[in-house]
């Protein structure tokens, strides 16, 4: 019993310790500088989410565009490029909706909407 009491003082003294430099170490400058360069990061996290959204819905045009004027091309590139079918054929098929809550491999909808999660 008095084994582990002193393994018990031993462990709380280190955490206490451990505690006491912590608060040291995140107080004045130092949090603010964490603070400062946390919010940093998520801007610039939003401004790539904006980005990555904008190059998506771009890109569905362009897709869509492609479709329209030149779907032998399509159906050609789907045919070497499996990876790059058009979102949505199993739907146009009449084949169930992808299990992934319809989002096809470049984030785009299949039901034409942009994913954003």
């Amino acid at each position: 019993l008095r084994e582990q009491q002193l393994q018990t003082l031993t462990h709380l003294q280190t955490s206490t310790s451990m505690l006491a430099d912590f608060n040291r170490l995140m107080t004045g400058e130092s949090f603010t500088d964490v603070s400062t360069r946390f919010q940093r990061s998520a801007n610039l996290l939003k401004q790539i989410k904006g980005d990555l959204e904008w190059v998506t819905k771009h890109t569905r045009q362009l897709r869509a565009r492609l479709r329209e004027k030149h779907p032998e091309c399509v159906v050609e590139a789907a045919a070497e490029l499996p990876d790059l079918e058009e979102p949505g054929a199993d739907e146009r098929a009449g084949g169930e909706a992808a299990e992934d809550g319809g989002v096809d491999a470049l984030g785009e909808r299949l039901d034409g909407e942009v994913s954003v999660d």
